[in-house]
């Protein structure tokens, strides 16, 4: 193959072999009867868009989108190549993952920066969070952050890797347990205009368990390319969006949408790792449950029977909610997906409002968060033989229903 490429393409570097070896391959692939053409998933993806894709400053010979401003020779400086001219270059760590390189909030190799609002900022529409970045994300455990948790990239590659062998390595980068980055879309930045932030959705998730699968509607997770991809799939009412309480502007999008028909099913796509079976590890401090799950081990989830997911949640609920009817909470009304200034990654504004401070594991803080969406305090007769020391996740968490 190498020498059929020389004569046809008449490479003389590296970078040209990487541009020659995926021309072919694609060629052949999409020749002999494959079911997705990546060349189209490629191109509408954030990173191979035209207009806005991947563009590494230094790198100013080529285009807008071009492969190799991740996979060329300058931008694989520093990392190893193993067998398939990737950059794998320590993928683990923040400062070797080279997602962050441009995902980063300083010093973006991306020409003219990245930003990665949180998800209180773009779905919650809580415009007053600075975090704007993938990188300052993952930082939260610092001692800067000491009340701040994160997804641990380590803790996700041994997982993933181990779970699903075969489709993850030991050198696969973490990045790509959730993403597909040659698929994966861009989720807008926040906007007044609620119509344009509808039409500019996009849908960034592939189904870890769906790695490398080459059947079209497993690409990508959340675009409703096959059925019940959606929060819809359950009995869900959408938060309202940040300061828009008792008006008609719901989550993720400020559409007047309010059964998840616009929102990624997070229960199922979180759930293929924060499973009730799996153990899942981790050393960070911030979201570790001790107390409650024993060691470094995370609380199992099932979310068949949890509260806030397929049980009988019964309570006084806030608006939008009603007493009336439970509701199956998709994970990211409460949890930022990659970072949170609070414990347990969750978010600093819930259903509208902000003020979430869940940086101390005191009665003030879980009362903070839980009155977003219930009525009832932390009080008789709601917890009898309550001394006043108690907290709501002294009885209710995720694997414990009170």
């Amino acid at each position: 193959m190498r020498k059929f490429l020389k004569r046809v393409l008449h490479f003389r570097e590296n970078d040209t072999l990487i541009i020659a070896v995926t021309i072919v391959y694609s060629l052949l692939y999409m020749s002999f009867g494959s079911t997705v053409a990546y060349a189209g998933v490629y191109t509408d993806s954030a990173h191979g868009n035209k207009l806005y894709g991947v563009k590494r400053a230094s790198m100013g010979e080529y285009a807008v989108s071009n492969c190799m401003h991740c996979h060329g020779s300058e931008a694989m400086a520093g990392r190893s190549v193993r067998g398939r001219s990737l950059p794998t270059r320590d993928v683990s760590s923040r400062e070797g993952n080279i997602c962050l390189d441009c995902h980063t909030d300083t010093n973006s190799h991306q020409k003219g920066g990245v930003r990665n609002r949180s998800y209180s900022f773009r779905a919650g529409g809580w415009t007053a969070d600075s975090l704007d970045s993938i990188q300052k994300a993952f930082s939260f455990t610092d001692t800067s952050a000491p009340s701040g948790s994160s997804h641990n990239l380590d803790d996700i590659r041994r997982f993933v890797s181990d779970k699903w062998r075969g489709r993850y390595r030991e050198s696969s980068n973490p990045c790509c347990a959730c993403h597909n980055p040659h698929a994966a879309q861009g989720d807008p930045f926040h906007t007044p205009d609620s119509a344009k932030r509808a039409s500019q959705r996009g849908w960034p998730l592939t189904l870890p368990g769906k790695r490398g699968s080459k059947v079209a509607v497993d690409i990508l997770y959340g675009d409703n390319t096959s059925p019940n991809e959606r929060m819809n799939n359950h009995t869900y009412q959408a938060p309202y969006r940040y300061n828009r309480i008792g008006q008609n502007e719901y989550e993720p999008d400020g559409s007047i949408t309010t059964d998840g028909s616009n929102l990624t099913d997070f229960v199922a796509f979180c759930t293929e790792c924060h499973t009730r079976s799996d153990d899942i590890t981790t050393s960070n401090q911030n979201i570790m449950m001790d107390d409650i799950g024993g060691g470094s081990r995370l609380v199992r989830i099932d979310w068949n029977l949890a509260l806030h997911g397929k049980a009988d949640g019964g309570g006084k609920k806030n608006p939008p909610y009603t007493d009336a009817k439970n509701y199956v909470l998709s994970c990211t009304d409460c949890h930022e997906p990659h970072g949170s200034p609070n414990l347990y990654l969750i978010r600093p504004e819930i259903n509208g409002a902000s003020g979430v401070a869940l940086t101390k594991n005191t009665r003030d803080a879980w009362n903070s968060l839980c009155n977003k969406c219930h009525s009832s305090k932390l009080a008789a007769p709601y917890c009898p033989g309550d001394d006043g020391s108690k907290v709501c996740s002294g009885c209710h968490y995720h694997g414990k229903n009170f």
